[in-house]
């Protein structure tokens, strides 16, 4: 389902949250853009600012499956493992 709305994760083991954009959302996954460098098999907490759409807020940990350069962001796509 595309979604446009702002969020925030952090790295695993890491307190401080890093901006990102999540531009997809399902069950299962999630694809969202940052300014920050992940690794595929990372692992990030991320909460989706959801003020604006007609759902509960969400908080879920997410495997990163995927990520490719895209301008000068990356395009990140997970797999939701976990919700808060």
């Amino acid at each position: 389902m595309p979604i446009n709305a702002a969020m925030k994760f952090s790295m695993e083991g890491k307190k401080s949250n890093i901006d990102g954009f999540c531009e997809d959302l399902s069950h299962t996954g999630i694809r969202f853009t940052t300014r920050q460098a992940l690794k595929k098999g990372e692992s990030v907490e991320i909460e989706l600012n959801t003020k604006d759409l007609k759902f509960k807020p969400l908080k879920a940990a997410v495997e990163v499956l995927r990520v490719e350069l895209a301008d000068d962001r990356y395009r990140v796509a997970g797999t939701i493992i976990d919700y808060k």
